[in-house]
């Protein structure tokens, strides 16, 4: 993609929020109908978003994600149990953030290396490429011939791990490595040009925790708690592949949760404010149980 083109990702997010907002109008209205047909825009938003180049798209799609997932979440509180919710169940069988997250980082390797070569000189036309100062073109060559290598290696790294089956554990060794040659603006600009693989690949699988604990609320509404609970221990949290694990607290709201990031099971505690900060760090999903 041309730098000079606009970038998609800001129109993208936008118009999540806005059909967000639409929700929650709706939703105040008492405008049910209305509500689920945004809260359809917006799972349809962030299905679009998924196909945003590079990994800022990847980001920008599970930012989107995000927002439906939560207008969703609000949804749940006010429809009745008879509101037929299949559309939203097929659409998240269907998310599949591992597959959006390999398919940005080919998009990053190929548009990372396209510029690097241009950098380099690689890339330009005679009369630009001879116009290079000497001590220029030098470095340029030691950069593409280590950094350049260094940058492709990681990618292959990466794209290997997360093809396999064991995408979800943590690598054996970081996939990105030093170039071996002292420090430069060059190697800093090829750091900067490889994304932090781990770093994605966990929210990839909060993203999979996340739609995982959305659908079992579907079996909720639907089904009742019983289900619910039943369909969440049949299901591995990405995170530590054990059940994902459930609760239905005295005051009758079901918790459902995954251990998120640091692989601790903090036993999902109830917080007074959903946008408080705190230790916790399990990725949680509360709903009135049935």
């Amino acid at each position: 993609q041309d730098i000079l083109e606009p970038s998609p990702i800001p129109p993208m997010i936008a118009a999540a929020r806005f059909a967000s907002c639409a929700v929650r109008l709706h939703l105040i209205r008492g405008e049910s109908e209305a509500a689920l047909d945004a809260l359809r825009e917006d799972f349809e938003i962030a299905r679009v978003a998924s196909g945003l180049p590079l990994i800022p798209g990847f980001d920008a799609w599970g930012f989107d994600l995000g927002i439906a997932l939560t207008g969703l979440r609000e949804s749940l509180q006010f429809l009745p149990p008879s509101t037929d919710l299949s559309w939203y169940e097929h659409e998240l069988d269907g998310i599949d953030p591992r597959a959006v997250l390999v398919r940005a980082v080919r998009q990053d390797r190929l548009a990372g290396h396209n510029t690097i070569r241009a950098f380099t000189g690689a890339g330009l036309p005679d009369e630009r490429r001879d116009s290079v100062d000497t001590l220029q073109a030098w470095l340029a060559r030691r950069f593409l011939l280590i950094d350049h290598g260094v940058y492709l290696e990681s990618f292959r790294r990466a794209l290997e791990h997360l093809e396999s089956e064991h995408w979800r554990e943590a690598p054996t060794r970081p996939f990105e490595a030093k170039a071996p040659w002292p420090a430069s603006h060059y190697q800093a600009m090829s750091r900067l040009l490889t994304p932090e693989f781990e770093r994605h690949i966990d929210y990839a699988m909060e993203l999979e925790a996340k739609v995982a604990l959305a659908r079992a609320a579907l079996v909720n509404h639907r089904d009742g708690t019983n289900a619910a609970r039943a369909w969440l221990a049949a299901r591995s949290d990405p995170f530590d592949g054990a059940p994902l694990r459930s609760r239905v607290d005295p005051d009758g709201v079901l918790v459902m949760w995954s251990i998120g990031h640091d692989r601790v099971d903090d036993g999902a505690p109830r917080r007074s404010n959903r946008c408080e900060s705190g230790p916790f760090v399990d990725v949680d999903w509360l709903v009135l149980a049935r």
